[in-house]
C-alpha cells in the first residue's frame, strides 16, 4: 500500500475514533447517570445491598421484613448474615420494631368494608397526598419525588436540586433525560430516615403483569404510609388521560369504594400540561385494565 494511502487510511481510522469519543461524551453529559445502569438488578441482590448498608437496629428489621413479604428467604441472603432474631423477622414470626409514624398526612378511609382483589385483602384506606406538579414538561421524575418525600417526611429537595444531581452543567429545562427508577429508588432511599421502609424496584418481568403482586406491594406501601412508584408508557387517551413515551408518577392506593380504581397521583397531570385535567390538582383514577396496559407497554416496572 502506498504511504499515501495508509496516511489517508490513518487520518481515516483517527477522525473516527474523535467522532466516536465526541459522541460518547455528549451522550454522557446530555443523559445523565440513567444511560449507564445496564444490567436489572434482582429483589435479592437489592436487599442484599440494602440490608450491608443499614445503619440502626430498626432499619435493618423493617428490611427484614420487607424482604419477607415480598418473596425473600434467607437462602437468597447468601451474602448476609443472619441472626436468630432476623430469621424470624424475615420469616414473618416476629414483628419489627419501628418508630411511631410522624409528618404523615391523613388517610381517606373509605367504607369499613374487608375488600378481596386479586386475591390480595386490600386495605379500606388510600393515602391522599399532596400532588406537587412538575417544574417543567420533562421533569416528572423530580415532580414524583417531590410528591413522595413531601409525604414520607414533610420535607424534600427541590426539584431543581433533584435535576442538577444528574446534570452536568447542561440547562436541564431544555435537556434533562429523567433516570430511570433504580436511581430513583436510591435517591427516594437516600433521603429518608432510617425508620422509614427502605424503597425496592420491581421490574415488569419480575411482577409479571399480574395484579395479586402488584397489589400486594402496593397493600404495604399504603399500611406504611409510602407512595407506589411507578414509570409507565401510554400510546393513546384510552388508558391514560395523555399519550407519554415514559412517565413517572406514584400509585396512592386501591379506591374500594370507588370500583376498585386504583388512585393515581400523576405530576403532569395539570392544566398547563393537559387541557382536560380536572380540579388541577394531579389526582385521576384507572382501573386496573388501564393501569397493567401502560405498566407493560415498555417492560417498564415500579418502586414499592
Amino acid at each position: 500500500m502506498k504511504t499515501s494511502s495508509i496516511k489517508r487510511l490513518l487520518s481515516f481510522a483517527f477522525t473516527l475514533c474523535m467522532l466516536l469519543s465526541f459522541n460518547v461524551a455528549v451522550g454522557a453529559t446530555f443523559k445523565g447517570d440513567a444511560d449507564f445502569v445496564s444490567r436489572e438488578e434482582s429483589l435479592a441482590e437489592q436487599f442484599e445491598a440494602l440490608l450491608l448498608n443499614c445503619t440502626s437496629l430498626e432499619e435493618r428489621q423493617l428490611t427484614l421484613e420487607k424482604a419477607g413479604y415480598m418473596g425473600i428467604i434467607a437462602t437468597d441472603l447468601a451474602n448476609v448474615p443472619l441472626s436468630s432474631d432476623d430469621l424470624a423477622i424475615l420469616n414473618g414470626t416476629v414483628p419489627a420494631q419501628r418508630t411511631a409514624l410522624t409528618n404523615r398526612p391523613a388517610v381517606i378511609t373509605g367504607p369499613a368494608t374487608r375488600v378481596i382483589v386479586a386475591n390480595v385483602d386490600m386495605p379500606n384506606y388510600c393515602l391522599w397526598p399532596t400532588i406537587y406538579k412538575q417544574t417543567y414538561s420533562n421533569w416528572c421524575s423530580a415532580g414524583t419525588m417531590y410528591t413522595t418525600l413531601m409525604y414520607i417526611k414533610g420535607s424534600s429537595p427541590t426539584q431543581q436540586t433533584m435535576v442538577n444531581y444528574w446534570t452536568s452543567g447542561i440547562d436541564p429545562k431544555k435537556s434533562y433525560f429523567p433516570p430511570d427508577l433504580q436511581l430513583m429508588r436510591n435517591y427516594v432511599n437516600s433521603n429518608t430516615p432510617s425508620s422509614v421502609r427502605n424503597y425496592v424496584h420491581r421490574t415488569a418481568a419480575q411482577y409479571g403483569n399480574s395484579q395479586t403482586v402488584l397489589n400486594t406491594d402496593l397493600k404495604k406501601n399504603v399500611q406504611d404510609y409510602q407512595p407506589m412508584i411507578i414509570n409507565m408508557k401510554s400510546t393513546n387517551t384510552t388508558d391514560w388521560p395523555y399519550t407519554t413515551g415514559g412517565h413517572f408518577c406514584v400509585v396512592n392506593g386501591l379506591l374500594t369504594w370507588e370500583s376498585n380504581q386504583y388512585f393515581i397521583g400523576d405530576p403532569y397531570y395539570f392544566t398547563q400540561y393537559v387541557s382536560g385535567a380536572t380540579a388541577n390538582n394531579g389526582e385521576h383514577k384507572k382501573t386496573w385494565a388501564k393501569l397493567s396496559a401502560v405498566l407493560s407497554n415498555k417492560n417498564l416496572g415500579y418502586v414499592t
